[in-house]
C-alpha cells in the first residue's frame, strides 16, 4: 500500500527549519513533480544542491513540509530554475523511485502545495496573506484572519449482499480519474486534506455486484 513506508516514519509536525544544501524538496507545476534523472535513467528526489542556490537564497523560497525520520523535506514555492538532469514529470512517476518514501510523502506534499497555492489572498478582506511563524498557517497582515489546512476525513465502507461484494466498474479513463481522486482528494494525513470533497458518483451502471 502507498502508506507502507516502513522502516521510515513520517512526522508532519511543523517546524521553523532552514534548509541545508543536501535537504530534499518537492517542486510542482500543476500536478507534475520535479525529479532528478541520472545518466543510468534512475530517478530520485532532488536536493537544493542540484539547484545550485546560494545559501542565503534557499530560505526565502523553501517551505518546511515534514520530516521523514529526522530528515527535513521542503516545498519549493514556485517553479524551479532549469537545471541539467532535472525535469517535471507526472506525480505518478514518484512510484518506485528513491527514496522509498517518496510516493506517499509526495502526495502529502502535493496536498500542501495546493493549499498554499489556493490561499494566497485573505478570504475576508482580499489582502495577500503571509506565512505564520511557528505554525502551519497563513495569516492576513491587515485583518488578522488566520487559515489552517482543512481536515476532511473519509470513511470507507464495504457493501455486501450475502456472499457478494459491491465493486466499481469503469473504463480505463474513469479508473485513472478515480485513482486521482483517491490519492489527491481522499488522501488522509495529519497535515490536512487540502481540497474540498466531492459528491460520490451515482451514475447508473457505475457499480456492480462481484461474486468472486
Amino acid at each position: 500500500m502507498i502508506q507502507d513506508i516502513s522502516p521510515y516514519r513520517l512526522d508532519t509536525a511543523y517546524r521553523d527549519t532552514v534548509p541545508a544544501p543536501d535537504d530534499r524538496f518537492f517542486s510542482f507545476q500543476g500536478e507534475d513533480v520535479l525529479l532528478r534523472e541520472g545518466e543510468d535513467g534512475c530517478r530520485s528526489l532532488p536536493s537544493f544542491r542540484d539547484l545550485q542556490y546560494p545559501a542565503g537564497g534557499m530560505p526565502r523560497q523553501a517551505v518546511f513540509l515534514f520530516r521523514v525520520d529526522k530528515e527535513p523535506v521542503f516545498l519549493l514555492d514556485g517553479a524551479a530554475p532549469g537545471c541539467r538532469g532535472l525535469r517535471y514529470l507526472p506525480v505518478c512517476g514518484l512510484k518506485g523511485i528513491l527514496p522509498g518514501w517518496a510516493f506517499f510523502t509526495g502526495v502529502t506534499a502535493l496536498h500542501l502545495n495546493h493549499w498554499y497555492g489556493n490561499n494566497r489572498y485573505c478570504g475576508r478582506c482580499g489582502s495577500a496573506v503571509e506565512k505564520k511563524m511557528g505554525q502551519r498557517a497563513l495569516v492576513c497582515p491587515d485583518c488578522g484572519n488566520t487559515v489552517y489546512p482543512c481536515i476532511a476525513p473519509v470513511v470507507m465502507v464495504a457493501v455486501i449482499n450475502g456472499d457478494k461484494l459491491l465493486m466499481p466498474r469503469m473504463t480505463l479513463t474513469r479508473w485513472k480519474w478515480m485513482m486521482r481522486k483517491i490519492f489527491l482528494d481522499r488522501h488522509i494525513g495529519a497535515a490536512g486534506d487540502c481540497r474540498p470533497s466531492s459528491k460520490a458518483n451515482t451514475q447508473e451502471g457505475a457499480m456492480k455486484w462481484d461474486e468472486s
